[in-house]
């Protein structure tokens, strides 16, 4: 009995001290849904410290987490995003906040009064850099299509569709069937791929991205499935290139861990993320 009891004593002093010595050991992991409520309080706790930097950080541990979070999230977001200067981004989540609470919303007064703020910000911000590039004030008035939604407008009369979001997915998909991974030097485009990436955005609010690998030369296959939850994700989609093996990595918008896998160049994979870039962005404002 005195052997047990002290075996026992030991053991707990022992676990006592590596607990303490190395805590992440003993730390339990919290569901995904409770720690985003839990970085929401953190953020609320630095806002109320006005240190807007440390409150942004937690709220991208929470976007990481790919969970919906709550409505206030949005909200939140965009309080921090318009005082770290990020006007566009601040303008998506206001917004979004608004359209999904409405009159009822929790923070609907000070949402307006933020989403009015952020739109006369990006008028004066506007003005000035007008005012820098001694840009008539006619021509500040007269606003012209962008490039890409050009290309976008061109797109959805080749795929005969009035979606933005529908062209856009599929031109990305060809990119991706023509640029998949092929073994061998001599790159045969009629043979089926051994890895292709493929895109899907008919989900309201995400991107699928589904990798099929091909097992066996006779039609084995094994497919992956990555969801990306687009509220409040960077549109500045990044990319590594490796010259040894001709593949280039996109990288994942919250994670930057490698996403989304091609063959070929640093001029194929930056026109690649760029149209990913603008799906996002359609897919942000849709819903």
């Amino acid at each position: 009995m005195i052997n047990k009891w002290f075996g026992t004593k030991v053991w707990l002093w022992f676990t006592a001290t590596v607990c303490f010595t190395f805590g992440s050991l003993c730390m339990a992991e919290l569901p995904a849904e409770i720690e985003v409520d839990r970085f929401i309080l953190a953020a609320k706790k630095h806002i109320e410290q006005g240190n807007y930097g440390q409150a942004e950080q937690y709220l991208q541990k929470a976007i990481a987490l790919q969970v919906t979070p709550p409505d206030e999230f949005y909200f939140i977001y965009g309080k921090v995003l318009f005082k770290n200067k990020k006007m566009d981004q601040a303008q998506e989540n206001v917004e979004r906040y608004l359209k999904r609470t409405g009159k009822e919303g929790e923070y609907y007064q000070e949402a307006l009064g933020m989403f009015t703020d952020i739109e006369e910000f990006k008028q004066k911000d506007q003005q000035k850099k007008a005012a820098i590039s001694s840009v008539d004030k006619s021509d500040v008035i007269k606003i012209e299509p962008s490039e890409m939604d050009k290309v976008v407008n061109r797109l959805k009369a080749q795929y005969k569709t009035s979606s933005e979001i529908i062209a856009l997915e599929k031109y990305i998909n060809e990119m991706l069937a023509e640029n998949a991974l092929r073994k061998g030097k001599v790159i045969n485009l009629n043979k089926e791929a051994d890895e292709l990436y493929t895109i899907n955005a008919k989900n309201l609010g995400e991107l699928i991205v589904t990798k099929v690998i091909r097992t066996t030369d006779d039609g084995g296959k094994q497919l992956q499935n990555a969801i990306l939850k687009v509220y409040g994700v960077t549109t500045d989609i990044k990319y590594s290139c490796t010259g040894v093996d001709n593949i280039c990595w996109i990288k994942h918008p919250v994670t930057m861990e490698r996403w989304i896998a091609i063959r070929g160049n640093q001029s194929t994979a930056n026109k690649l993320t760029t149209f990913i870039a603008e799906l996002i962005k359609y897919k942000q404002k849709e819903g």
